[in-house]
Parts: structure tokens; sequence; C-alpha cells
């Protein structure tokens, strides 16, 4: 167990107890129980007060059965369970330059209602078999549940009061938008009309699940050794978003909710993929070299649905989306022991990442390059020269960049190296 303590309110605590019992002559039960408690104040300061920091708590049990040492067959089966929550006082929104200046570790007071929460769970279960003294198969059952809301403010009333202004617009000419600015910092006496801030309810949910299975051997060809290993994966996940704005005033500092969003009038979908994936990796040792070639193949099915959000409605789709991709992807590294404490390290690796359901963006690929040296003596060094060439990189639009289109679409961002 260990427990730390440190400034604006920081805690972490973390314990875990368990082990293994003998149960017969063969086998062997064993448990364990983790859990994790974090918390923080926050180092912000928001104009009218309030936490700026996050709380959280995860744990983690575990529950298997072994066979005794020097059973005939070893196996193992674990079963995993987690559960996590989470909730975070934290914000896009940042400061006009002049007030960054100033006071880096403000919060504008129209930021005092944003918040994330978060529930996650995970089971899996993994079955370990030796077939042979060179051989095992590896098989693991999973399932991943997350339900997260980034409740945030998203725009705020423009100085007309006819329409809405960007966060990112206001701060960054805060001059041509005094009044958006005046309302998103609650100044002192800026009491806005009901429509004066737009918050955003993000609310997803996530779930991914599947089974894999890994076969690795060892054996030797001559005097060549070999750790072979071929794997299988079947995965399928899914995003559903239920999304709505809520609009507040702004009396004296304090954001009032004056009109609650329908939920899943401001997004009313859901993304889903299914995947097979297979690869083949052979780690071959002769002397002084050590060579890795591996292929991988996956076949990736994508689809978005699309529902209606005025009204909310999830009895019929009002558009399905539908893409595939099917890729290889070849990679190979390298080693040679050029002295004791002297490593050359050599690769190639081809990259991909496809884009997300409803897409309309390329696949992200690429080849992935790399050659140096590693000292382990006295001292340790690395010095690696490397170069990531993509034929096209795949962007997304997020909050974070400063916004400026759709949240969540995706491009292609052309040749990168």
């Amino acid at each position: 167990a260990s427990l730390l303590g440190g400034d604006f309110g920081g805690v972490r605590a973390h314990g875990a107890i368990g082990g293994w019992i003998e149960a017969g002559t063969d086998w062997e039960v064993g448990g364990q129980i983790e859990l994790l408690h974090e918390q923080s104040d926050g180092f912000k300061r928001l104009d009218n007060g309030g936490s700026t920091g996050f709380d959280i708590d995860d744990a983690v049990f575990r529950l298997g059965v072994r066979t005794a040492p020097g059973a005939g067959v070893a196996q193992a089966l674990t079963l995993k369970y987690q559960t996590l929550t989470e909730r975070s006082d934290e914000t896009y929104v940042g400061l006009t330059l002049a007030d960054f200046a100033a006071d880096p570790y403000r919060r504008y007071a129209g930021s005092q209602v944003d918040v994330m929460n978060v529930d996650h769970d995970t089971l899996q279960l993994t079955h370990s078999l030796d077939l042979a003294p060179s051989v095992n198969l590896t098989t693991t059952a999973y399932r991943h549940d997350t339900t997260r809301a980034w409740y945030k403010l998203n725009d705020v009333r423009n100085g007309a009061g006819t329409g809405w202004v960007g966060i990112s617009t206001v701060l960054a000419d805060p001059a041509a938008h005094p009044v958006s600015l005046g309302i998103l910092r609650g100044d002192a006496g800026v009491v806005s009309g009901p429509q004066g801030l737009r918050v955003r309810n993000n609310n997803r949910t996530y779930v991914s699940e599947g089974v894999q299975s890994v076969l690795t051997t060892r054996f030797d060809t001559g005097g060549v050794s070999h750790e072979l290993e071929l794997s299988a994966r079947y995965h399928q996940d899914s995003e559903d978003r239920f999304q709505r704005d809520d609009v507040y005033r702004m009396n004296d500092g304090v954001m009032e909710l004056t009109t609650r969003g329908v939920d899943g009038a401001q997004t009313n979908r859901v993304g889903e993929a299914e995947a097979w994936a297979f690869f083949a990796r052979d780690t071959i040792r002769a002397g002084r070299l050590t060579v890795t070639p591996g292929l991988r193949y996956e076949s990736i099915d994508l689809r978005r649905i699309n529902y209606p959000t005025s009204p909310p409605d999830r009895s019929a789709p009002t558009s399905v989306v539908e893409t595939g991709f099917d890729v290889w992807i070849p990679g190979v590294g390298a080693t040679w022991e050029l002295a004791d404490s002297v490593l050359l390290v050599a690769g190639a690796h081809r990259g991909f990442a496809n884009p997300g359901p409803g897409s309309d963006a390329d696949p992200e690929t690429s080849w992935n390059y790399e050659a140096g040296l590693r000292y382990d003596g006295v001292v340790s060094l690395e010095a690696i020269a490397y170069l990531n060439d993509y034929d096209n990189l795949l962007g997304s639009c997020t909050a974070s960049t400063g916004g400026g289109c759709v949240i969540g679409d995706q491009f292609s961002g052309g040749a990168v190296e």
C-alpha cells in the first residue's frame, strides 16, 4: 500500500492484496484486489470559485486457477474485472492573450459548469495452455463498456444577440467581440439575456468486445533459433452519441440554466466497426544477429447510423453510411551485437489507420524507418535516426486545436514527412 499527498489537495492512495494457495496436489487458486484513488482540487482558479480538479476511483479484481509446478500440461485461467469512475472539472475554454499574461491559471466564469463524468467497466477472461514444452496457446476474450459525458461550454451569444460565436473566435479577437467576452468572463455587473451561453452535453457510450488467440512456438533450424507467433482476432466496437445543448444566462458571474435541451437533439447517431485481424511474426536469432519480420492482415467494416434530431427518434434511421478496408501491413526489425555493450538497430514498418465510420477521408498510410545504435556500459546512450514518411496523414477536428470546423470530423492531411 502507498499513500501520497501534495499541493492543491492532491491525494493518491494505492493498495493491492492477493496471492496463490494450493487446491489439492495439482492445482493452485489465486486472487487479487487492487484499489486506487486519486484526487486534486486543481491548480487553475475559477473567477467565482469552485473546483478545477478531478476525483478518480479505480478497482481491479482478479481470480485465477493454474496447474501446480511440475504438472504434465501447464495451463491457467484468469478472470479480471475492472471498474472505474471519474469526475473531472475540466474545460476547453482558454484565455485572451492579455488575460493569460496577467494570470495563466485563471479560468473564466463561463466555464464554471464544465465537467466530465466517466464510468468504465472491463471484463476479461484469459486461458493459457502449454500444448508442448515449447508451444503455448493463449486466448483472451474481453469486453469494455464506457459511458462518458463531457458537459462543457460550446459557444457564447454574439453582441447583436442574434446568434452564437465560437469561444476561439472571441479569444482570438476580443476587441471585435466585447459583449461576448464580457459574458464569457462573467464580468462584474454583466447580466446577459436568457440566451447567454450554450453548453453541450457530449454524452457518449462506447462498447468494444472481442476474442484473440496467440500461438507461440520456439524451435531451431540448424544454428538458427526461432520464436514464431501466429494470431487471430475478432473485434467489434460501437460509439453511441446522444447529445444535447443547454442554454444559460450569465448573472454577475453566476451561470443560471434557462433552457434544458432535449437529449439527442444536437447529435443522434451510432458508429459501429467489425474487424478480423491475423498476424505472423518470427523472431530469428543467429549469433549476434536478430531479425524480426512480421505481416498483419486486417479486414474492417464500418457503419454509421444517423437518426433524426428534430425530434430525436431511434425508430428509423435517416441514413446509413458503410465503408470497408482490407489491408496488408508488413514490417521488419533487426539488431546486430557489434560488441558486448553496443547494439546496432534498424527497422522498416508499414503504418495504417482507418478513418472512422461515416468519414469520407482517406486512410492514413505511411512507411516508418529507423536506424541507429544503443550503448549500455558505464553509461547508457542511444542515438536513433528515423523517418516517418506519410502518403496521407489522417487528421481530426478537435475543440482543443481551436475548432473552426465540425468537432469530430476527419480529413485527409496529405503527404507528410
